[in-house]
């Protein structure tokens, strides 16, 4: 898996995602800012990701879609979306991301009932969980399941897979 590192850069998109990390090992993302103009700021499929400082922007807030689609697009639409869909792509066994509270993450315009952070599992991974820190915004994240063998946390907390 490859490991990446990003400070002080800025991204900005018209398309449905700004800054993929699809298939990493370890990525750390210092005072990036990131902003997508019709879609998801930042993406994370696999690894371990560090998010401390910068800005991550989105436009778009929609979870009806439940699916992963690995070409990308078609994904449920947040500022920010993790998920575990290139676990075994990039040799990894879970996903974990911590985000430090010098981060705003937010969307362009105020969308009535979003959450900034979508968290998924992806239809067909084996055992790869997915755990997100984020102090004092565990209702700042939105969770939801496409198979049961894999867990979610936020902040040390499983969600329940019911």
């Amino acid at each position: 898996p490859s490991n990446i590192t990003m400070k002080n850069v800025n991204v900005t998109a018209g398309g449905d995602i700004a800054t993929y990390l699809g298939s990493v090992g370890t990525a750390t993302l210092t005072d990036v800012t990131s902003i997508s103009a019709a879609g998801t700021a930042l993406e994370i499929k696999s690894g371990n990701v560090t998010i401390s400082g910068g800005t991550y922007t989105g436009a778009a807030y929609n979870v009806s879609n439940k699916t992963i689609n690995t070409s990308g697009s078609g994904n449920p639409l947040a500022a920010v979306f993790i998920n575990n869909g290139y676990c075994a792509a990039a040799g990894c066994e879970a996903v974990k991301v911590t985000i430090k509270d010098n981060a705003t993450i937010g969307y362009s315009a105020n969308i009535e009932n979003s959450k900034p952070v979508v968290v998924m599992t992806a239809a067909g991974t084996v055992a790869n969980n997915i755990s997100v820190e984020w102090a004092d915004h565990s209702a700042d994240v939105y969770s939801f399941y496409n198979e049961v063998v894999s867990t979610i946390t936020v902040n040390g907390t499983a969600i329940s897979k019911a």
